[in-house]
């Protein structure tokens, strides 16, 4: 998806549809890598206008992702809703405007997977209340409680697990 600015109708252009998951991560189309995360199509709309010399950007989009849970490692999935601008100028570069060079040559579906990528959470819990794994033997502790914490009192050493190793001064 690439728009030539320059080339821009004075009614500016629109796109409201979907964008196919595949075509998202398909990394032949553009310099930004797809996000492999995202598990759906992204339903978007999305309207380039030019004003005053300059051009507005305006997304807003609906997607969804899945991770591991970083406590339990059961894949999540997730529903995200992101909207955002951006402005661009031929002529000028300051914190509200990107500058662009002649014609304008815009990619669209770069600056989509820039955006989805920010939008990507780091820390991804299945639910609150995740009790994550057992450390010692590695069982989902949300689906089968384990063994490892409790005393086997029928083990010859079972006796020795209440004493202390510390040095009293």
């Amino acid at each position: 998806m690439q728009v030539v600015l320059a080339e821009l109708a004075s009614s500016g252009w629109q796109y409201d549809g979907t964008i196919c998951k595949s075509l998202l991560q398909d990394n032949t189309l553009g310099k930004v890598e797809g996000p492999k995360w995202v598990c759906s199509d992204v339903r978007c709309s999305i309207d380039i206008q030019r004003k005053h010399g300059d051009f507005s950007l305006d997304v807003s989009c609906q997607f969804d992702g899945k991770a591991p849970c970083v406590r339990c490692r059961a894949v999540t999935k997730t529903a995200y809703k992101k909207s955002f601008s951006r402005f661009f100028s031929f002529t000028e570069d300051d914190e509200t405007r990107d500058q662009i060079d002649a014609p304008g040559y815009l990619q669209v579906l770069d600056l989509l997977r820039e955006e989805i990528w920010l939008e990507h959470d780091q820390i991804v819990l299945c639910h609150e209340q995740c009790k994550g794994l057992c450390p010692v033997c590695g069982k989902n502790s949300n689906q089968e409680q384990c063994r490892c914490g409790e005393v086997d009192v029928l083990h010859p050493f079972a006796g020795l697990s209440s004493l202390s190793f510390e040095q009293k001064d």
